[in-house]
């Protein structure tokens, strides 16, 4: 049912209202508590719930046993920035692993001497064929792509895969640098800081926009799967009822105008799903 919910959801922008999920789930079927496990759940999967708050919750398990939940009722506001950063939420508890794993890495990270903006007679040493100067220079580059990753906080993407990814697209800008080293050096020898410090940013931003780009299309591409599961279910029934049998392939396509290959995968797909 929660499969289909999210089927239904996909269609309408991902939104949906208290009211519409308890009529797919049989009106008052469920507890309080039960209804914030769907809600939190539908949360988890990029759906937004009119009068829910969604807060993604601490990994690993509670002190009962099994998965922490965390429900936040309508009215209750959290300063969200805090939870983030460790300084609030529920018992001062980061929100993530994710999130307690990228405050390791920056700490790391700010332990890396000098600024690569500032070091400019390493990089043209670098330029000129001292070979052994890359992973510092790399090194410190690393926190400028943490900067680059915070534009992104809102997309579906963890930062830390997306700063990951930026870091690997910064290991490319340095290899395009090492090929072409005469190109970001003027003239007079001095560095051409804007050609140099723009390649970085700019192979860094590309790997980030393209990890994205990739993950969010993956995720609609199921969304839109759901979708047609829960039409093809839905016609299903309908047909069964009308002609007193189970419908055939070609008789919900022709009845969904899904093409006939495709009903079968997803029908395929569903079937496999209901196996696990």
């Amino acid at each position: 049912m929660l499969q289909e919910i999210k089927g239904i959801a996909a269609s309408q922008q991902n939104r949906m209202t208290k009211e519409e999920i308890a009529r797919y789930l049989g009106g008052d079927a469920l507890s309080e508590e039960q209804m914030g496990a769907v809600y939190q759940y539908l949360g988890e999967h990029g759906i937004a719930v009119d009068g829910y708050q969604y807060i993604p919750v601490e990994e690993g398990p509670s002190p009962e046993g099994g998965a922490r939940q965390e429900f936040v009722p309508d009215g209750k506001k959290e300063n969200l920035a805090e939870r983030a950063s460790g300084k609030g939420g529920a018992q001062g508890r980061p929100a993530t692993r994710g999130q307690e794993n990228l405050r390791i890495y920056q700490r790391e990270i700010s332990g890396i001497a000098g600024d690569l903006e500032q070091e400019e007679d390493l990089i043209v040493s670098f330029l000129k064929g001292e070979d052994a100067l890359r992973d510092s220079l790399i090194e410190m580059r690393l926190a400028r792509v943490v900067e680059l990753a915070r534009n992104y906080e809102e997309r579906p993407v963890s930062q830390d895969e997306i700063i990951a990814e930026g870091n690997r697209g910064l290991m490319e800008a340095m290899r395009i640098i090492e090929r072409n080293r005469e190109d970001f050096l003027r003239g007079d020898g001095t560095l051409d800081r804007e050609r140099f410090f723009g390649t970085l940013d700019m192979e860094a931003v590309h790997a980030m926009e393209s990890l994205i780009d990739e993950e969010t299309a993956s995720r609609d591409g199921e969304r839109a799967v759901l979708a047609k599961a829960n039409l093809l279910h839905e016609a299903a029934k309908y047909l069964a009822e009308e002609m007193g049998k189970v419908p055939d392939v070609w008789e919900l396509s022709e009845y969904t105008k899904i093409e006939p290959e495709e009903v079968r995968e997803i029908l395929n797909l569903s079937q496999n799903e209901n196996m696990k």
